[in-house]
């Protein structure tokens, strides 16, 4: 079907005028002839770009992706595979304002070149040609140490097979002498880094952080050339138009391991305006434009579509079918192709900056693409014509964004949809057969397209760059690349805006795994080195942001198969329990392999970026829930509290908790926590004391002076979460700790005593705070009913009326100074409730015990603290004498102010005992009722706790363990859900020990399979094939299992049947 095409294209070709027969002419396997290049040993005059997965020709005159030697495509993608573009070159036009005519004048390269190899020396005066430096340049910086045979293959064209070693050798050499040679003098980009002028590089021509060293953009392969259009045959041998005095440098360079950029290859030109033997001074072309024209081969010539992405200054092209001849030998889908204009050339804007040079600079800004258009061989100008001057008035238009003809006045292009004039043709999406696109107006068959970007001034002596790349892509279909492209794109664009510096890999979360009973743990808090990596990651303006979790249904799934688990809240802990298979929507089944991933994602908030949230790369992970394995034990569940926290120094009540969060990393270790304060809590109750946690076994400080009530902290390391409160303030609680002079500990607040004669209670709702004084002090204090008696104040309203009483107790303050205890007898106060003035029970307290209505002795207060009168201090400790001092009346004043039951001076506020039994007396003789307060934290106090290590190896448990051992699916119905592949077939036995020896038995008693298990797993599968790899005939199997664990115990033996239905396999009827 091709080959009468093919016959009737050449025959109009030869039938042309004689300026377009000029152009190349298509050959047998439809690419298109060019002039070819010879190269001379050590002076090549074309050379690949070919350090990634794309590959590209130049050669010295200007002619770019075309292979010269072979005079056939010259962009192959994937590289070593077919190709994608056939010939391209850099086109430029304008008005030239120098008093010589044509005044618009074009030139350049397209199928044939307008240029010669050589830069200009004076104005009109250009280098030979046949010099031995006027050369194309190529340097890779790993030349010295790499695998060059690829290489060799691409660069001498002969098969890879047939690449001898003194190829490499010479491809080696060439590098080697282009690396010393480098013509930094002429323009080529290259490291200084000795602080000399000049290109000093390493005699050797090795990579040397103190020499200076070619290249350009940190790239790793790098292509240098310059030409002109001077000669003035071969400047009108191309459209027409006589010499400008352009020379133009061409740096071309790509890079291998970088994310996104395996596909791309960069271009510079850098044009500058040096003139001809007659160029006035004050010479200027006005209205300049600059424009890629390339001629695109996907494949076959013949079944390609093109078109172009505005926004993105991005123009493509695709096949126009999902298989293409050529790209089907490899078992791919079609390509595509794209030219990202990522700078456009500059133009004056005072308000505005520009890139150029890798600089930013002000008073200019980047023009971008102005036009675009695209060519064929049926419906339009398939190309300009050669050598007549019509060609440029045609290409003069093009890069304007008019139609080729006529050449005036000028036509528009058209959007047939609006039917008004545009700038851009095919500017839909054909990804999704949207908007304008390729197809609508013209069939699909050879396409070139010409996008433009002006317009602009250039001075005599001024230098214009602009800098393309060329991206190759692969989609799940022929259209679908498309957008594979653009994702491309916008990775190239964020890397053109940030100077061609390579993000460099993006750290990703080191993922623990932790396999439990119907659940799984994702841990990447573990690797707290890595965390700290990703959580301070800032790289050109990316900072890190949150965590993706993903799960994904295959090991081989790619992301767009993948379920987002949830969106990660960046202030929750990196730890993750899962429940529920999110792909099913069913919970986690034991046994059954499940793929999850976790990636820290990237944010940077200039919006220039095409791309402003990056993810490090996707590393999935297999897991399989399952019990716990034969003989071991996990000791605490999540959520589990370590209960025994004991006080080893001090006794304060700061209340710890210890919470399992990881059940698999209890270590059985012994734990101190550390209290440090400035002062006494008796005098600064404000302060906010801290704490060190340190495992004492390895002697490791897990947590450094953090402070009390700060929100639970982590142990990554140990599981488990540490929370310190500050203690309670207050009363803990009212005891009788001596009956009958026998020590005893008896609650009796609002709860009688073990002998039911008496209890505790407040006013009113009887709340145990209640009777708890102002005084901050945290020291117990003692109501001793031993027989011994004191003074009371009856405290009424006013300080004469008030009385002392002798009453059958005394008062006490305990206090613990290290090893002692010391204790301090205290006043007191009774509330005087009635006219009686004696302490009896007098006080009907309003409610009712057994029935019988609660009488109360009037109320204690008792005072802790002492006051300053005069220059000494009263009522410190009490004296029993003080009823019949001179100065009674003063300190029974000052008693009464002091002894209020609101005092600040007081620790216990309105005790009330009830007579329970009704004998007239508060207690019996021989007790001690002791008030009991929260115990603040002072300096060097010290708790201890132990945990119980996770067990292993246990017998008891693995035997209870191997009572599970099953096999599943069981039947075998031709099938099994975690089956990936098409011929993959197994089952999987369960609840194993570490080393279990599995027979596989016929009914006939025919041994069919041995499996044999050494793994700390506790699973092992049968791919149902006998011992000579043969699947096994379906029907029911004896399984004996033979079991040891890790030490060589024997386990006992199991033995289980499995029946096996193989899946139909006989032809389907249509």
């Amino acid at each position: 079907m091709k080959t009468p095409k093919l016959f009737f294209e050449i025959i109009f070709l030869l039938t042309v005028s004689q300026a377009f027969a000029q152009s190349p002419v298509s050959i047998g396997n439809g690419k298109k002839t060019s002039d070819k290049l010879s190269e001379t040993l050590g002076r090549p005059f074309s050379a690949v770009l070919n350090i990634n997965n794309i590959s590209m020709w130049a050669s010295s005159n200007g002619l770019m992706e075309q292979n010269p030697e072979l005079q056939t495509a010259g962009v192959v993608f994937p590289k070593g595979k077919t190709t994608v573009i056939n010939a391209g070159g850099i086109l430029w036009g304008g008005r030239v304002r120098d008093g010589k005519s044509p005044v618009v004048r074009v030139g350049g390269s397209t199928f044939k070149s307008g240029l010669q190899p050589g830069r200009i020396i004076a104005p009109g005066i250009s280098e030979n040609p046949e010099n031995a430096d006027v050369r194309i340049f190529r340097i890779r910086r790993d030349w010295a140490t790499a695998d060059l045979a690829a290489d060799a293959s691409e660069t001498y064209n002969i098969p890879l097979f047939d690449v001898r070693q003194s190829d490499i050798d010479r491809l080696r050499e060439q590098y080697r002498k282009d690396w010393l040679e480098w013509p930094w003098q002429k323009g080529a980009p290259y490291y200084e880094r000795n602080g000399l002028p000049g290109y000093q590089p390493d005699a050797s021509g090795l990579t040397d952080s103190l020499t200076d060293e070619p290249g350009i953009a940190e790239a790793d392969q790098v292509l240098w050339f310059v030409c002109n259009d001077i000669d003035n045959t071969t400047a009108q041998a191309l459209y027409g138009s006589p010499p400008v005095g352009l020379e133009i440098q061409i740096t071309c360079w790509a890079y291998k391991d970088i994310n996104n950029l395996d596909n791309v290859i960069f271009q510079r030109y850098r044009i500058i305006y040096k003139g001809t033997a007659t160029t006035p001074s004050n010479s200027i072309i006005e209205r300049m434009y600059l424009g890629k024209w390339i001629d695109v081969d996907i494949g076959n010539f013949d079944d390609d579509y093109v078109g172009c992405d505005v926004s993105r200054n991005l123009a493509y092209a695709y096949n126009s079918q999902s298989e293409d001849e050529e790209f089907s030998k490899f078992k791919l889908i079609p390509a595509v192709v794209g030219y990202d204009l990522l700078q456009g050339p500059r133009d004056s804007s005072q308000s505005s900056t520009a890139r150029w040079n890798f600089q930013t600079i002000p008073g200019f800004r980047n023009l971008p693409l102005s036009s675009f258009t695209y060519f064929t061989n049926s419906t339009r100008t398939p190309d300009y014509v050669f050598g007549s001057y019509e060609g440029s008035q045609q290409l003069w238009n093009s890069l304007r964004g008019y139609l080729p003809k006529p050449i005036s006045p000028e036509a528009c292009l058209k959007d047939p949809f609006t039917n008004e004039c545009t700038k851009f043709e095919l500017t839909g999406d054909p990804q999704y057969y949207q908007g304008w696109n390729d197809g609508l107006t013209d069939p699909a068959g050879e396409r070139r397209f010409l996008m433009s970007s002006g317009s602009f001034n250039l001075a005599y002596r001024d230098t214009q760059e602009v800098i393309y790349a060329v991206i190759g892509a692969i989609g799940q279909n022929n259209r679908d690349g498309i957008g594979v492209l653009k994702e491309i794109d916008d990775a190239v664009q964020d890397f053109y805006n940030l100077n061609f510096q390579p993000m460099g890999k993006l750290p990703a979360p080191n993922v623990r795994v932790v396999e439990l009973d119907k659940k799984i743990i994702l841990d990447w808090e573990s690797d707290t080195t890595q965390l700290k990596t990703i959580e301070t990651y800032n790289s050109f303006g990316f900072r890190f942001e949150s965590y993706v979790l993903y799960q994904f249904p295959l090991p081989t799934s790619q992301i767009d198969e993948a379920v987002r688990m949830q969106f990660f809240d960046p202030t929750s802990p990196r730890y993750v329990y899962i429940t529920e298979d999110k792909i099913r929507n069913k919970p986690l089944v034991n046994g059954q392999k499940y793929y999850f991933a976790v990636t820290a994602s990237y944010f940077n908030p200039d919006p220039s970026f095409k791309k402003q949230r990056l993810e490090s790369a996707i590393i999935i992970h297999e897991v399989i829930p399952h019990s716990p394995n034969p003989g071991v034990v996990y000791p605490y569940a999540i959520g589990d509290e370590v209960k025994d926290v004991k006080n080893l120094v001090g006794f304060n009540d700061a209340k710890i908790n210890i919470e399992y969060y990881d059940p698999a990393k209890p270590d059985g270790h012994i734990y101190k926590i550390i209290f440090h304060r400035s002062s006494d809590p008796w005098t600064d109750i404000t302060e906010k004391p801290q704490f060190t946690l340190i495992d004492t076994t390895v002697n490791d400080t897990l947590i450094k002076k953090r402070y009390v009530d700060d929100p639970p902290k982590r142990i990554t390391s140990r599981g488990f979460s540490v929370y310190v409160q500050l203690p309670l303030f207050g009363l803990k609680g009212v005891y009788e700790v001596m009956s009958n002079n026998t020590p005893t500990l008896s609650p009796v607040f609002e709860n009688p005593n073990p002998g039911g004669n008496y209890m505790v209670v407040a006013p009113q709702f009887s709340v145990i705070d209640t009777i708890m004084g102002w005084h901050p002090s945290d020291h117990d204090v003692e109501l001793r009913f031993q027989g011994d008696s004191s003074w009371t104040l009856f405290w009424v309203s006013k300080a004469l009326l008030s009385k002392w009483v002798r009453v059958p107790f005394t008062a006490w303050e305990k206090r613990v100074v290290g090893a002692d205890t010391l204790y301090r007898q205290l006043y007191t106060t009774v509330i005087q409730q009635g006219p009686e003035t004696t302490w009896a029970p007098w006080v009907d307290l309003g409610r009712d015990y057994n029935g019988k209505p609660m009488k109360g002795f009037y109320p204690i207060v008792i005072l802790i603290d002492s006051v300053r009168y005069n220059y000494g201090w009263v009522c410190t400790r009490y004296e029993d004498d003080l009823p019949f001092r001179k100065d009674m009346p003063t300190l029974r004043s000052i008693l009464w102010q002091i002894g209020q039951y609101n005092s600040y001076k007081v620790t216990i506020s309105r005790a009330y005992f009830v007579d329970l039994d009704n004998d007239g007396e508060a207690v019996p003789p021989g007790t001690i009722v002791r008030f009991v307060r929260y115990k603040q934290i002072r300096n060097a106090d010290e708790k201890i706790f132990s945990t119980i290590p996770l067990i292993t190896g246990d017998l008891e448990a693995a035997k209870k363990e191997i009572e599970k051992i099953n096999v599943f699916p069981n039947p075998y119905y031709g099938m099994n859900r975690a089956e990936i592949f098409k011929n993959q077939k197994f089952v999987t036995f369960n609840h194993l020990p570490y080393e279990a020896t599995i027979k596989i038995f016929n009914l006939a008693g025919t041994l069919v399979k041995t499996i044999r298990k050494y793994d700390p797993s506790q699973f092992a599968s049968w791919d149902l094939n006998n011992e000579n790899g043969l699947q096994a005939a379906g029907g029911l199997y004896i399984a004996h299992i033979e079991l040891n664990d890790e030490k060589g115990n024997n386990l006992g033996e199991k033995v289980l049947k499995l029946m096996i239905v193989p899946e139909d396999q006989s032809p389907r009827k249509d």
